[in-house]
């Protein structure tokens, strides 16, 4: 088990070392589709996630999508792939659950967002934000709902910087980033 949150913190640690400060659109909440139609999809992906105590998924560089950093399939073809339904990371969902898991994915994909994690010191999951290749550690965005403006003002993101805001998605970046 420890084996397998090293390997799920390693590659998402990996995935956030692609990030750079040469691209200013990472600086802000700007998706293909509208932000209310994003905003409710990552409340419905978060809630399967939690069904499912997911603790993080993403899309490879290779086009596989990984669940708790096991990959289970090509992310263009894994809605025809029937033994979706046969894996235990989906055994929690209904087939109609699996599916809408699946759906979301490549909506959010669409959307800049191709992978999420559970951070342990927000007990919530952080969206990866128009992550690209970078050799600085540390440099990512994050996009996260939160249900209430206090929730910026928690401690726990004090090693956060708040770079944007639209409805209930805020858009964070490590606070020893240069923007």
């Amino acid at each position: 088990m420890n084996k397998l949150i090293l390997l799920a913190l390693t590659c998402i640690l990996l995935s956030l070392t692609f990030c750079s400060r040469r691209n200013p659109e990472r600086n802000l909440i700007e998706f293909n589709d509208s932000v209310p139609a994003v905003e409710d999809s990552v409340r419905r992906i978060q809630a399967l996630l939690y069904k499912a105590d997911i603790t993080n998924y993403f899309i490879t560089h290779d086009g596989d999508l990984a669940v708790n950093s096991k990959v289970i399939g090509k992310i263009n073809s894994i809605r025809e792939d029937k033994r979706l339904f046969t894996l235990k990371i989906f055994q929690t969902y209904s087939e109609q659950e699996a599916i809408e898991f699946i759906n979301l994915v490549l909506f959010l994909k669409d959307n800049f967002i191709e992978s999420a994690f559970k951070h342990s010191s927000f007990d919530r999951y952080l969206f990866i934000y128009r992550q690209i290749a970078s050799n600085e550690y540390n440099d990512f965005r994050a996009l996260m709902i939160i249900k209430n403006k206090s929730d910026t003002i928690n401690r726990k993101f004090a090693s956060f910087q708040i770079l944007d805001k639209k409805q209930n998605l805020v858009l964070l970046a490590p606070d020893d980033v240069d923007i």
